[in-house]
């Protein structure tokens, strides 16, 4: 299974740790599967992934139909932009999301940038 390959994937931890290492602003980052369990994380505070995979597959499943409904193609990221930060969902394949959490709003262009990098990284493993 996916999900059971993945959790033990050092690579993957390493790409993690590394979005982290790129924005002092992060927060964390984790994998999960699109049915939202929980794959892989790297954070510098306690996050809820179990909770956060949950709510994030719903988000992108969301997305993913808002932009069928309209023609536009597939959807590539979702931003959520809050008083205190900034979080990015994304695709990495068609089983798999990416979430990034960042503190600050003016972090936005760093995390969007390394997100994307690290999913394509991760696609790229697989």
């Amino acid at each position: 299974m996916l999900a059971e390959k993945l959790q033990d994937n050092n690579a993957i931890n390493q790409l993690l740790a590394t979005v982290l290492q790129q924005c002092d602003d992060a927060v964390g980052i984790f994998v999960s599967t699109i049915d939202g369990l929980p794959i892989q994380q790297q954070s510098r505070k306690p996050l809820n992934t179990e909770r956060l995979s949950a709510m994030a597959s719903t988000f992108i499943s969301l997305g993913d139909t808002i932009t069928g409904e309209l023609g536009a193609g597939d959807c590539k990221n979702i931003i959520i932009e809050n008083e205190l930060g900034v979080v990015v969902l994304m695709h990495i394949n068609e089983s798999l999301i990416l979430v990034s959490v960042c503190s600050s709003p003016r972090g936005l262009g760093m995390l969007l940038s390394s997100t994307r990098l690290c999913a394509e990284a991760i696609r790229n493993n697989l």
